[in-house]
């Protein structure tokens, strides 16, 4: 018990953005950006953009390839190409 009081919780957050993030404002992108963030409810006026982010204890950069699906048994990659929390 006494290591976990000294060194904070047990569970980390789920998502911890760094402390360089600025305010998301659509209209300094350009029209893709725009477009593809229009559809999305969840971005909204506290919407954040950074070039990195963990999340659930893992980091994720921005220009980092991740598997976004799996599809007949072959992997499918993507570029992290923004970031919005």
């Amino acid at each position: 018990m006494q290591a976990y009081y000294s060194e904070g919780t047990i569970f980390p957050d789920d998502v911890a953005c760094p402390q360089n993030a600025i305010k998301f404002v659509a209209e300094l992108y350009n029209d893709d950006v725009k477009h593809s963030t229009a559809s999305q409810l969840e971005i909204d006026d506290g919407s954040l953009v950074c070039h990195s982010i963990t999340y659930c204890g893992t980091e994720y950069v921005k220009g980092q390839y991740v598997v976004v699906r799996r599809v007949d048994g072959v992997l499918q990659f993507g570029k992290i190409s923004m970031i919005i929390v």
